[in-house]
């Protein structure tokens, strides 16, 4: 007689967004939560904009933890069943953050693609280029749409100006 029981499989869904997240070791990955597959086409048109820094309005996951992705998907299914994919290549990151190490920044900030604005909750507001978002994935049909503009080493023309001016600001 066992005493313990076997943890619930994941379902099919979830199995299928590790599947399009995929297994890269030098990326990492976020997911953040949409109601629509209208707001999902303009961010892989128009990039993603986020509030304050990046991991204040995403989740950073391994993407092939399927534990891990059940529990970001529990916590975030109020927030819809199209789950964006955002992936940036760790050396980008450490780029950034070995130049602005002597600062309060984040990353992210500087690789908005264009000047932050502040939005109703007086933060900033910073678009991350579509280039970095691999797609999404509608947990409803358990399919992906890939952004044919991905690209996780994407540079943007803003990014040398943006860490001149977070230097700047300490």
């Amino acid at each position: 007689m066992s005493w313990t029981k076997d943890p619930p499989r994941p379902d099919a869904s979830i199995e299928q967004l590790a599947q399009f997240i995929g297994h890269h070791l030098h990326l990492s990955t976020f997911l953040h939560h949409l109601k629509s597959l209208e707001i999902a086409n303009n961010i892989l048109n128009n990039g993603f904009e986020f509030e304050n820094h990046l991991g204040y309005t995403t989740d950073q996951v391994s993407g092939y933890d399927l534990i891990e992705l059940v529990y970001v998907r529990s916590l975030r299914k109020a927030y819809g069943n199209i789950v964006l994919v955002i992936q940036i290549a760790d050396v980008l990151i450490n780029r950034i953050n070995a130049s602005i190490q002597h600062t309060h920044s984040h990353f992210s900030e500087a690789l908005t693609k264009k000047e932050p604005f502040f939005g109703d909750n007086e933060l900033p507001i910073f678009t991350l280029p579509e280039q970095h978002i691999l797609g999404y994935f509608n947990m409803d049909r358990s399919e992906g749409t890939r952004n044919n503009k991905f690209n996780p080493e994407y540079v943007c023309d803003t990014l040398s100006a943006n860490i001149s001016k977070i230097i700047r600001k300490g």
